[in-house]
Formats: structure tokens, C-alpha cells, sequence
């Protein structure tokens, strides 16, 4: 598991567990899934186009919330920018009494047909899940296609 995500057969949609050392590591291994799922990362990377920089943040007061929220803002706003994320820049996953935040800053370049995979509608809540287990954080989600 080199990349630090597998995908897990599901009978209609996409499922992935991601690991890390730590949530944040978890985090940012969830979102290159979502992002190799919805396209060839590699080759969106290669592309001619700039890099456009999406900063953003999700609190909640559960990590399953924090994650889902995350993921599924990061689709929403690459969406709404048309672009395929590719890179995951940062990551933090900070923790107070009450809440939990998780701020990413993702690279993306405008869609191009010839890089896209399936598309992804939205991450379901559907049995997401965020585990941690000896020194390993493991992170199991949907993504409805």
C-alpha cells in the first residue's frame, strides 16, 4: 500500500481506506484518493495549464464530521472552479475542547477531457468512518460516482 490509500470493492460505488501515521497524514491520503478516482493525477499534473491554489478549512466537533466535510468541500469547490485536483500541499488537523479543524491547501489545473476518470458526485456518509489503531489512523469512505 505505497500510496497510503486502497480502494475496497463496493457493489456501486467507490470505496477507499486511507492510512496514515497520523489524522493528518490520513487526511491527506483520503483526498488523493478522491482525487485519483476523478482523474489521472499524474497526468493533470504534467499539464500545461497554471496550478491554482485551493485553501480550506471545516470544523466539527467529531473527526467523522471533520473528514467528510473536507472531502466534500475540496470536490465541491474543484467543481466549481472546473478544476482536477492532483496534490495535496498541506495539511493540519488541530483539536480544542469542543472542536476539531482541518484546513488543507490542495493544487488543481483546469479540466481537461483526456485526464478524467469517473465522476465523482459526492462523498457519502455512508459508513464513513475514521479509526485509530496502535500508531495507524485509518480512514474508510464512500464516494458516490
Amino acid at each position: 500500500m505505497g500510496r497510503g490509500f486502497r480502494f475496497v470493492s463496493h457493489t456501486a460505488e467507490a470505496e477507499f481506506i486511507a492510512s496514515g501515521r497520523n489524522a493528518g497524514e490520513a487526511v491527506r491520503n483520503s483526498l488523493l484518493a478522491l482525487f485519483y478516482t476523478i482523474s489521472d493525477i499524474s497526468s493533470v499534473e504534467r499539464g500545461p495549464e497554471r496550478p491554482r491554489l485551493l485553501k480550506l478549512k471545516v470544523s466539527s466537533d467529531n473527526m467523522a464530521d471533520a473528514v467528510w466535510g473536507i472531502l466534500q468541500r475540496v470536490l465541491s469547490e474543484a467543481e466549481a472552479e472546473d478544476i482536477f485536483c492532483y496534490s495535496v500541499k498541506r495539511v493540519s488537523v488541530t483539536r480544542s475542547r469542543l472542536r476539531i479543524t482541518v484546513s488543507v491547501e490542495v493544487l488543481g489545473k483546469r479540466k481537461r477531457e483526456q485526464d478524467a476518470r469517473v465522476e465523482v458526485k459526492a462523498v457519502s456518509r455512508y459508513n464513513l468512518s475514521v479509526k485509530a489503531s496502535g500508531s495507524i489512523v485509518r480512514i474508510r469512505a464512500v464516494l458516490d460516482v
